[in-house]
């Protein structure tokens, strides 16, 4: 169990990574890049630890729980398909979905 929190905690750290470098080339000068960077990774970071992450303070079950780790999950698939080969990123999904239910 301790390898798939693990496993799992280094999957999240990739897909802030992704959703970060996403927003951030989304911009047209530094200033709007750093911006969109900052702003969408807080608000990622925030709905996560309230409602997603294992000690938040309003912790989702069941489906809602699973549609919550879906959005995070494609927000940062579709940003490495954009930036990153596809075999890189179905691979990382696959890992992951397998780690969600393997933890589960």
């Amino acid at each position: 169990m301790n390898f798939h929190m693990a496993l799992r905690f280094l999957l999240e750290l990739m897909m802030l990574v992704a959703i970060g470098f996403g927003f951030y080339n989304m911009g047209n000068s530094f200033f709007t890049k750093l911006l969109l960077c900052i702003v969408f990774l807080a608000i990622t970071i925030i709905t996560w630890g309230t409602f997603g992450s294992p000690n938040a303070p309003f912790v989702l079950q069941g489906y809602r729980r699973f549609l919550l780790e879906l959005a995070i999950l494609f927000v940062s698939i579709g940003f490495m398909w954009i930036l990153l080969h596809p075999i890189v990123i179905l691979s990382f999904a696959i890992i992951f979905l397998l780690n969600c239910y393997f933890i589960s």
